[in-house]
């Protein structure tokens, strides 16, 4: 019996999750080689992270909200590292590097025939990595 896996898409909430934190990753890869570089006042945002009514001290907020920070890192990092091709070209030059949509496209064109890949390929390359960061980093099983 042959058992056909219909794909499942992410949701957009989920989507928007991962968006966040691999937009996010440059700075707090700064944030993590050079420390106390650039404090935040009690009651912003931390690394991208809201302050929580439910912790203590501004010192515990900080200490809770790297350890975050360093978590996400690491997953990100792993999670990268075992992408490949047009997958990973994609995720660094949108998320990293801060491409628009439309150069990437143009990047990622047939060599042959100059043709840019259709926005359909780079939604399905895209969301199949956003899908691989998404279980790993916890927001869906």
């Amino acid at each position: 019996m042959n058992y056909i896996r219909e794909e499942e898409e992410l949701a957009r909430d989920t989507i928007e999750l991962v968006e966040k934190d691999l937009k996010c990753y440059p700075d707090w890869i700064i944030r993590i080689e050079v420390p106390n570089l650039g404090i935040p006042q009690r009651g912003s945002v931390i690394g991208g992270i809201p302050p929580s009514p439910d912790r203590g001290s501004y010192i515990e907020d900080a200490l809770e909200v790297s350890e975050e920070i360093q978590r996400k890192v690491e997953i990100i990092e792993r999670v990268y590292l075992r992408l490949h091709g047009k997958t990973k070209d994609i995720i660094e030059m949108r998320y990293f590097l801060n491409y628009p949509r439309e150069e990437i496209l143009n990047y990622l064109a047939d060599k042959e025939t100059k043709k840019p890949i259709s926005k359909r390929t780079y939604y399905r390359l895209r969301d199949k990595a956003l899908e691989s960061f998404a279980r790993a980093l916890g927001y869906i099983d």
